[in-house]
């Protein structure tokens, strides 16, 4: 698919049909990647890199001067090795590489029969995660050593040891495939499983592919309604002086489209409302209420659950009742996705000072709450799972697929939903970094105070 801006830039500010387009012209590959790479979890590493894709692109507009083949292979790579170094966090680390090593000839192979086609790819699989990442962006993506080292932001010394030995390590497991049938032994090659990956490719599961649901069918029905009744009305004003039978139909047809327009916004209303007391039945009796008041938008209030998280919500009371939270930020505005604050260096390197253990169930904790929209969440860094102090977030939208079960749920938003929609709709109208969404501090929503309500 040649690229198409327009259709990226639609995509980009949610357009599920752009979207389910895009998927279904370069998702093929990705998902082969991710099959490669996470087994029976790549459905769920496919979306999440889709997710990222699509919340840095209506964070900070379509990358200059890139393909959007080369930015998918940026998002897979990241993620690919953020995943890896989530288990070990030193695992990129390599001080120095035999250059001279003897790397397997890769030119000339072929796409062999199926049979050993599908050895060579569990041959492959038993290849150190780190090397099959190095072998996927190596020969599916096409990217050289300093391109692979620059997307995976290593230096390329780093990025050599695992380019050179993928190769080695990949023909090894492809020897061994060829004891066990040496009857396949001429299709069994190291350039022969090269020509596999490059080649690689894997129907996406339809529920991977957007689709819009009748609620927004109905919003893009009222959008080209509306479109019909300005036609309509332009021809009503050229015909005005000629025809008065003409004019009766046009007038009959704009009332006409008008009325279906109305009925389109109340139904597209209707399902974007927030319901904040829906949002706080969800929650234990054990609830406490909390007001954030931010310079220049109103109020948010929140129920925070204290059965849920208890020692996640005695610390954000802790912190209000001390005035921690008054006159710090809003550091970070990702669109669709979080607001983000509590920060004292307003970059997201801060905190309270005061670790906390993670209430959350790959960290052991057993925590019901889902990351849906107005979700309130305890930021920490990636890499550790307890190291959350002050620093929150409010969802924006549904997140709970990469999110839950991996950072401290602890509440929800029951009133003010509005005012978290005005300060992610601020960060349109500032400048952001690229990837992280930080704004620059003199652009940052104040957090005039936390008020503990009850």
């Amino acid at each position: 698919m040649k690229d198409d801006w327009r259709v990226i830039t639609k995509a980009a500010k949610g357009d599920k049909g752009a979207r389910g387009q895009l998927i279904s012209a370069y998702g093929p590959k990705l998902m082969f990647f991710c099959r490669r790479m996470y087994g029976k979890d790549a459905p769920k590493a496919f979306t999440r890199i889709w997710d990222n894709l699509w919340r840095s692109l209506a964070s900070n507009g379509n990358p200059i001067n890139r393909t959007f083949t080369s930015v998918i292979w940026d998002y897979a790579a990241r993620f690919a090795k953020k995943t890896i170094q989530e288990k070990n966090p030193s695992a990129f680390r390599r001080d120095t590489v035999d250059k001279k090593l003897r790397v397997p000839h890769a030119a000339g192979g072929v796409v062999p029969g199926d049979e050993a086609k599908e050895l060579l790819l569990t041959a492959f699989s038993t290849v150190d995660e780190r090397q099959r990442l190095m072998l996927l962006l190596r020969n599916q993506a096409g990217l050289d050593m300093a391109s692979t080292a620059k997307a995976l932001k290593l230096d390329e010394e780093a990025a050599s040891y695992f380019f050179l030995t993928g190769p080695i390590s990949a023909e090894k497991a492809v020897e061994a495939a060829k004891k066990k049938r040496p009857e396949l032994a001429d299709q069994l090659t190291y350039a022969n499983l090269a020509a596999v990956l490059t080649a690689g490719e894997e129907k996406v599961p339809e529920n991977l592919i957007p689709a819009f649901t009748a609620e927004e069918k109905a919003a893009a029905k009222k959008k080209t309604i509306l479109t019909v009744v300005a036609a309509v009305a332009a021809v009503a004003i050229v015909i005005g002086g000629g025809s008065v039978i003409y004019r009766h139909v046009a007038e009959k047809r704009a009332a006409r489209a008008a009325e279906e327009a109305r009925i389109a916004e109340e139904a597209y209303i209707a399902a974007n409302r927030y319901d904040g007391e829906a949002m706080e039945a969800l929650l234990s009796d054990n609830v406490r209420h909390v007001a954030i008041d931010f310079e220049g938008y109103g109020t948010v209030t929140l129920a925070l659950d204290a059965d849920a998280a208890p020692l996640t919500v005695e610390n954000f009371i802790s912190l209000a009742e001390s005035g921690f939270y008054d006159g710090l930020t809003i550091h970070r505005i990702q669109n669709d996705f979080v607001i983000q604050g509590g920060d004292p260096e307003h970059n997201g390197n801060g905190g309270s000072g005061t670790p906390l253990k993670g209430e959350f169930s790959s960290n052991g904790i057993t925590n019901d709450l889902h990351h849906y929209r107005g979700a309130i969440s305890m930021a920490r860094r990636s890499n550790d799972n307890d190291s959350a102090s002050s620093q929150f977030f409010i969802c924006l939208s549904d997140c709970t697929a990469p999110l839950d079960g991996k950072y401290a749920g602890f509440g929800y938003v029951v009133d003010g939903f509005d005012v978290v929609q005005a300060i992610e709709a601020h960060g349109d109208e500032v400048d952001r970094d690229y990837i992280g969404a930080i704004l620059n501090v003199e652009d940052q929503p104040v957090i005039t105070a936390v008020r503990v309500l009850d």
